[in-house]
């Protein structure tokens, strides 16, 4: 079951065009204007993607200490 919104984007878009996500981003790069709404889709989750990359990333508040003037 998907737990992201990554994963849940994933998941819809093999649904609703019925193949795997690595077929459909060729389809989505070699010809862009035969379905648009793939290519919006395909947008939308690369959007969803940086954004989970950005995400996972960045350190947690409790990963390196405060400096001292910053408690003051």
């Amino acid at each position: 079951m998907p737990t992201t919104m990554l994963d849940q984007a994933t998941a819809m878009i093999e649904n609703a065009w019925g193949q795997p996500l690595e077929a459909l981003e060729v389809l989505g790069v070699r010809r862009p204007s035969d379905d648009p709404l793939l290519r919006c889709a395909m947008h939308t989750r690369t959007a969803l993607a940086i954004t989970d990359n950005a995400v996972t990333v960045q350190p947690g508040p409790s990963s390196r200490p405060v400096p001292a003037w910053v408690r003051a």
